[in-house]
């Protein structure tokens, strides 16, 4: 009894925390998207963990800056992280002025520009609303709904916090937040995000039930899982620092850098050993019903994630930045089958009875309306990635590679 009250209130606290950050940040997307014309984007680029700008756009070369050069000050205050630019141009508007301080001594003023030029169309409206509303939403009402009805079962906490993870990969730091709560934000977004490949092997491991190799070599799961967590420790610490001081974490970053391929190479390896394991399940499961969850779960994850790990494995082999220098063209519709991933999990839970939650509401209007919901998503989705293609295709500046990429 009170391990199920302690685990009862550890995901209210948990809904609480996710529900509040998913808040603020799908808000305060959705207002700078309504005003995007209106808000201000950042007039150049700072390398990661240094004050050297790295790229200068149209209105900051016209205020005199060049890519080299020394950023010290912006808006007068010293510029010791990213915080330092981004809360400054949150407060701002397009048109405004923003005043940096060169390392030079000299003092440029830029006449900030918008973020786009005009206002939202339809087609770029639905792909605003899918990888910013909608999928976050979808993860954290599929996920706690889950964990509500089964609180006590591994395997629902395990598919929540996969969720949550999942929901946070097309997100960015809140960097711009002001105050104590912006380091606290960051940290948040990144657990889930450098955990999402744990939670992606346990759920491989133990759905519908634990494969069998694990039973045998229980210790390869848990070094993997180490492994990770060291990662995610390290990208923790980067991410913090690169936001509020990078000049505090410089010596932790030369120390740690040889790490990076190697356990860049092992965060794939994790990710993929969750397909391993459910192509071997496939192959062994006798039993129809375990067998269809299963090829559907595979086949929707495959569909899902394939595109955005190609472009994974082309930042790591490269070493540039993820996504970095990929066209619109590939980048949207990657990101948007990113989509499939929660909706191939609703379809198998709800519609298929994975975990048994349908039992729940089997009967009556409540069933109709999640198999009929899961089906208005799909059909969301589909006509998103068509108007996607046809907006893209349609464009004068896109090349013909580009067109038989899509």
């Amino acid at each position: 009894m009170r391990r199920g009250l302690l685990l009862r209130l550890s995901l209210m606290a948990l809904l609480m925390i996710a529900g509040s950050y998913q808040a603020v940040d799908s808000t305060g997307a959705v207002w700078d998207f309504i005003h995007r014309e209106e808000t201000a984007r950042a007039p150049f680029s700072v390398n990661r963990l240094s004050s050297i700008i790295s790229r200068v756009k149209p209105e900051a070369e016209r205020a005199g800056l060049k890519p080299g050069a020394r950023l010290v000050a912006v808006q007068g205050r010293e510029y010791e992280g990213h915080s330092d630019l981004a809360v400054p141009l949150a407060t701002s508007r397009a048109g405004g002025i923003l005043i940096v301080t060169l390392g030079d001594g000299e003092t440029a003023r830029i006449v900030l520009a918008p973020v786009y030029p005009s206002r939202a169309n339809l087609v770029e409206w639905f792909i605003f609303i899918v990888i910013k509303v909608a999928m976050p939403l979808l993860c954290l009402l599929l996920g706690f709904w889950v964990a509500a009805f089964r609180t006590e079962d591994p395997l629902a906490w395990i598919l929540l916090f996969l969720l949550l993870s999942f929901s946070h990969l097309n997100g960015d730091n809140p960097t711009h937040w002001d105050g104590w709560w912006r380091a606290i934000g960051v940290i948040y977004r990144n657990l889930f995000v450098t955990t999402w490949p744990v939670w992606m092997m346990l759920f491989g491991i133990y759905f519908a039930e634990r494969i069998s190799i694990d039973r045998r070599f229980p210790w390869i799961k848990w070094t993997l899982i180490a492994l990770i967590l060291a990662r995610s420790f390290i990208q923790l610490v980067l991410a913090v620092g690169a936001v509020e001081n990078f000049q505090a974490i410089l010596a932790f970053d030369s120390f740690t850098r040889p790490l990076e391929i190697p356990l860049g190479v092992v965060y794939m390896v994790v990710i993929g050993t969750f397909f391993m394991c459910l192509g071997i399940k496939m192959g062994m499961t006798t039993q129809p019903d375990a067998r269809r969850r299963l090829i559907l779960l595979n086949v929707g994850t495959t569909l899902s994630l394939f595109p955005t790990f190609m472009l994974a494995l082309q930042s790591l082999i490269f070493r540039v930045p993820f996504f970095s220098g990929v066209s619109d063209v590939i980048l949207i519709p990657s990101i948007l089958m990113m989509f499939l991933f929660p909706l191939t999990l609703a379809y198998v839970i709800v519609v298929h009875r994975a975990l048994d939650v349908r039992v729940v509401i089997r009967q009556g209007l409540q069933y109709a309306l999640a198999t009929r919901g899961v089906a208005i998503l799909q059909g969301i989705t589909i006509l998103t990635v068509i108007a996607v293609m046809f907006l893209l295709l349609s464009r004068p500046d896109v090349r013909r590679v580009e067109i038989l990429a899509v």
